[in-house]
């Protein structure tokens, strides 16, 4: 008896680890992002003592839990992003353009033509999450020294006396300092769309080539790019 052929198909080709990684996280995070705003207006409109609002508040929690595994995800993906040389103003205009509302987004301090190694797409998301922490006012452009400093998320010292591009924002809240490093710990009183920024610009702004400086004296928060 002859035996049947079996045709095979090529299996195909597995993703790298930090590619699936990074759609995973991608997806939680779009799964995540209307639910919480769905839930934080249905607590707004219900009282402490309403028996659905303790199910609110487990949903809270359930979300909290999908969000510090979007985190851990990202973390995953560090490896899937292209530094490339440009100039700080021509990373910046085509994050920024478009935006005719705020004419004054950007005050500067140095040269535009400054050349740093960034990948675009990370410092896109970091630069957003950074002016919705900061709120309406500019972001400050300028060269700065990181004597005695180290970087808030990773802990990296810095070199002394290199000069680094700091793209920063001012007139943050104090607890938003305290959650740079866990932003979704129970913890911190902070709503679920800051404790998601928080979490985007620490990830894109290491993502993006650079790192982060909190100065919670001076109520500002910075991503340092090395010139």
């Amino acid at each position: 008896m002859k035996s049947k052929a079996v045709s095979r198909r090529p299996s195909a080709r597995p993703w790298p680890a930090e590619a699936l990684s990074a759609v995973i996280a991608h997806e939680l995070n779009n799964i995540a992002v209307p639910l919480r705003g769905f839930i934080d207006l249905a607590l707004q409109t219900t009282a402490a003592d309403e028996p659905v609002r303790q199910a609110l508040d487990e949903l809270q929690v359930g979300l909290d839990r999908i969000g510090t595994l979007a985190y851990q995800l990202e973390s995953i993906a560090q490896q899937s992003f292209t530094l490339s040389p440009t100039t700080i103003g021509a990373s910046l205009a085509s994050i920024m353009q478009g935006d005719p509302e705020d004419p004054k987004r950007l005050v500067w301090s140095c040269s535009q033509l400054t050349q740093v190694k960034v990948d675009l797409d990370h410092l896109q998301r970091a630069i957003n999450s950074l002016r919705h922490l900061g709120g309406p006012g500019p972001l400050l452009i300028g060269e700065s020294a990181m004597d005695g400093l180290a970087c808030a998320v990773c802990g990296k010292p810095f070199a002394r006396g290199k000069l680094f591009v700091e793209i920063q924002a001012r007139g943050l809240r104090p607890a938003i300092f305290s959650a740079i490093r866990a932003p979704f710990a129970a913890a911190h009183k902070l709503r679920a769309m800051q404790r998601l920024a928080i979490a985007a610009f620490s990830h894109c702004g290491h993502l993006a080539g650079g790192h982060v400086i909190a100065r919670p004296g001076a109520e500002s928060l910075s991503i340092v790019l090395p010139k």
